[in-house]
C-alpha cells in the first residue's frame, strides 16, 4: 500500500542562503571562550603552584630599643622628633626631678672634705717651706769644720736631722690624706649625681640610629620605665618571622633561599636562618576537655645582604609573603 500526499497539501519553498552572523555574536562567543580559558589557566596555575611552590605569610621585625625614664618625672625638653637621625650620645630627653630638691647630708660632707683639703694644703705648704729652711741650715752646719766630736755644731746638726725626718713624715702623711680625700670626693660626687631627688635626668642616644616613634611630648609626666620613644639603631638586626603549615616540614631547610614579596609589591631575597616549633608544651583545656595544641613551623628569614636589609627596615611590623620551592 502506498501513501501519497495530496498535491494540494504540498508547498514548495525557494532555497535561500542562511543569515550572516553579526559581530556581537562572535564577540560574545570569544568572551565566553576567553573566560573559560582564564578559569582553566588559573586552576592549572594554582594546582602547579601548590605542587611545586609554598607561599606563606610572615611579618618583618626590626630589633628596636625602647627609650624610657629610670625614675619618672615631667619632661622638660625633647629635642628630637619622629624620623630624625641621631648620633650616639645625643640628648633625647631631659626629665625634671619628681620631688623638690632639699639640702642633703652629702652636700655637707662634700663641703667638709673640700675644706679639709684646703686646710691641709696650706699646712703642707708651710711644712715644706720649714723643711727647706731646715735643710739649708743643716747644709750650712755640715760645711763648718769642728774638731770636737760632741761640739755644739754637731749637736745642732743631729737636732736638725731629726726635725727634717719628722717634717718629711708629716708631709708624707698629709699627701696620703689628700689622695684619700680626693677619692672620697670623687665617690661622693658620683653618689650625688645619682641623687634622683635633687638632679634632672638626662637620657642620651645609646647608638647611631633613627627615632621611629614618640609616645610623650614636652611637659607631660612619665612614669618609671614607661616607654617614651622607640629607637632603631643603624646596624639593628632585621628579620622575618613566618608561621608555616606542618605540611611544609620537608620543604624548608636551613640556608635555603626564598623570595619575599614586600608590601610595596617588589620582590626581595632572603635566607632561612632558623626553624623551630610554635607549639605549646601542654594541651589546651576547653569546655572541660583537653584539646590537642595545633602546631606550626616558625621560620626565621634573614635578608640575603645589607642592601636587602635596608629595603626591609621601612616595613617594620608589616605583613609579607614568603615564597620558595617545595
Amino acid at each position: 500500500m502506498k501513501l501519497r500526499h495530496p498535491r494540494n497539501n504540498l508547498t514548495q519553498y525557494k532555497d535561500e542562503e542562511p543569515p550572516k552572523r553579526s559581530f556581537s555574536s562572535y564577540l560574545t562567543q570569544w568572551l565566553y571562550l576567553a573566560a573559560i580559558f582564564i578559569i582553566l589557566g588559573f586552576i592549572g596555575y594554582y594546582i602547579i603552584h601548590s605542587i611545586y611552590y609554598f607561599n606563606q605569610r610572615g611579618m618583618v621585625l626590626v630589633n628596636h630599643i625602647v627609650i624610657s625614664s629610670a625614675r619618672g618625672g615631667r619632661i622638660l625638653s625633647q629635642p628630637v622628633q619622629v624620623g630624625q637621625y641621631v648620633k650616639k650620645g645625643d640628648l633625647l630627653l631631659r626629665i625634671a626631678s619628681p620631688n623638690t630638691c632639699k639640702k642633703s647630708l652629702n652636700d655637707k660632707k662634700m663641703a667638709d672634705l673640700k675644706m679639709q683639703n684646703s686646710l691641709n694644703a696650706m699646712k703642707m705648704k708651710m711644712l715644706i717651706k720649714n723643711r727647706t729652711y731646715k735643710e739649708k741650715q743643716l747644709q750650712k752646719i755640715r760645711y763648718q769644720r769642728s774638731l770636737e766630736l760632741f761640739s755644739k755644731s754637731q749637736m745642732d746638726a743631729q737636732s736638725l736631722q731629726d726635725e727634717l725626718q719628722n717634717l718629711s713624715a708629716n708631709i708624707q702623711l698629709l699627701r696620703h690624706g689628700k689622695v684619700i680625700r680626693r677619692q672620697a670626693i670623687k665617690d661622693l660626687a658620683a653618689i650625688m649625681l645619682e641623687d634622683r631627688d635633687c638632679m634632672d635626668e638626662f637620657v642620651y642616644a645609646p647608638e647611631n640610629g633613627t627615632i621611629v616613634a614618640v609616645e610623650h611630648k614636652v611637659f607631660e609626666v612619665l612614669q618609671r620605665t614607661e616607654p617614651c620613644m622607640d629607637f632603631i639603631a643603624t646596624d639593628a638586626d632585621v628579620y622575618i618571622e613566618a608561621a608555616f603549615h606542618n605540611k611544609y616540614y620537608n620543604a624548608v631547610s636551613m640556608g635555603e633561599d626564598v623570595k619575599i614579596r614586600l608590601p610595596d609589591g617588589e620582590l626581595s631575597q632572603g635566607v632561612i636562618k632558623e626553624i623551630k616549633s610554635t607549639s605549646a608544651p601542654f594541651a589546651v583545656q576547653e569546655n572541660n576537655r583537653y584539646l590537642q595544641q595545633r602546631t606550626r613551623l616558625l621560620v626565621v628569614v634573614k635578608p640575603a645582604n645589607q642592601q636587602e636589609a635596608k629595603r626591609w627596615k621601612p616595613f617594620n611590623e608589616m605583613e609579607v609573603e614568603v615564597r620558595g620551592w617545595q
